[in-house]
């Protein structure tokens, strides 16, 4: 899985990106056929806004956004947005290959 974060309008320190990483890195747990994750970080005005889109084969794109004023939280809500994303598509997969409606 390829991940790729990107700031916008701001300066983040190594020890925030290396966070951001760590995370997205973690969502292949929900969903093992992630092929790409990108992060865009975005620090306009008093928000730390963070948008997650996560590229899944047969052309399923999955996004997720926050908002926050400190990064870490932005970072963290959206991943968790993206974990209930992953969670309900995979199901939704299980539940189509074992004949549940």
């Amino acid at each position: 899985m390829k991940v790729t974060i990107t700031v916008r309008h701001e300066n983040l320190d190594e020890a925030s990106k290396s966070y951001a990483r760590e995370k997205t890195e973690g969502l292949s747990h929900f969903f093992e056929r992630i092929t790409k994750i990108n992060m865009i970080l975005d620090g306009k005005g008093a928000f730390q806004y963070v948008e997650i889109i996560a590229s899944i084969p047969r052309g399923a794109t999955l996004v997720s956004h926050a908002k926050n004023k400190e990064v870490k939280s932005a970072i963290d809500e959206a991943v968790l947005k993206m974990e209930h994303q992953l969670s309900k598509l995979k199901s939704k997969i299980i539940d189509k290959h074992h004949g549940k409606k």
